[in-house]
């Protein structure tokens, strides 16, 4: 939160409304529940701590009768950034090596990945 609010300048305009001169979300600071580390939403689904790409950022664990699918976002562009090995990043990140550290997390909590860029995420209906 602290890093959207005061962002480097370099990434101000993805945190900044044009028009309000300031991070749209700061209006509803009292109604955000900021969570550190990795946080158990319910039973079965996980927030999980994974930065590098940008500082805070998070994934998500969801456990389904055929394992664990990890929703990574930005942390994961595209399947075949995730089938390279080693794991490709973003072009896009605020600390290398914490990136590569979370690729090494996303492997250990994760059957299977499923990156935020892709279309062929939408080529399966439902995931169970």
């Amino acid at each position: 939160m602290e890093y959207g609010i005061a962002p480097l300048p370099c990434h101000r305009l993805l945190y900044y409304e044009k028009d309000q001169g300031k991070p749209t979300f700061v209006d509803y600071l009292d109604r955000i529940k900021v969570i550190e580390g990795d946080y158990e939403v319910e039973e079965g689904v996980e927030a999980v701590f994974i930065p590098g790409h940008s500082t805070g950022f998070q994934g998500v664990s969801v456990q389904t009768v055929n394992g664990k699918y990890f929703i990574a976002g930005d942390a994961v562009g595209l399947f075949e950034c995730w089938e390279t090995v080693p794991h490709v990043p973003s072009g896009l990140y605020v600390n290398l090596e914490e990136y590569y550290d979370s690729m090494k997390k996303i492997q250990r909590v994760a059957d299977f990945v499923l990156p935020g860029h892709d279309g062929k995420v939408f080529d399966k209906p439902i995931y169970p």
